[in-house]
């Protein structure tokens, strides 16, 4: 298996292309799997920086639900996956100035 740093990459570059789906499924797997990959020095950085990229990306999704006034459910959806990434990381690193990006 690749190490985080690759799944990073490879998600970045679908974000710069537009293809936000398959930037999404590539962080989604990364953190599904974070835990199983190999480990390098950089390895808790890199397990943050997935978890606060996903949670960038869905309080993204919720300003454009809100903007395109998709429905409640929707928007909490995105919520939801929001909170359920900064609780991993705040439970993985609780000293880590970057885990309170969302509260």
């Amino acid at each position: 298996a690749a190490p985080l740093q690759s799944w990073i990459q490879i998600a970045l570059a679908y974000y710069n292309h537009g293809m936000l789906d398959q930037y999404e499924q590539v962080m989604k797997e990364a953190c599904d799997n974070m835990n199983f990959l190999p480990t390098d020095a950089n390895t808790n950085d890199n397990q943050m920086a997935i978890l606060n990229s996903l949670c960038a990306y869905y309080t993204n999704a919720i300003s454009a639900a809100r903007r395109k006034k998709a429905s409640e459910q929707q928007t909490n959806h995105y919520w939801e996956l929001v909170q359920k990434h900064n609780a991993e990381a705040m439970h993985k690193d609780p000293f880590n100035a970057t885990a309170f990006a969302v509260k």
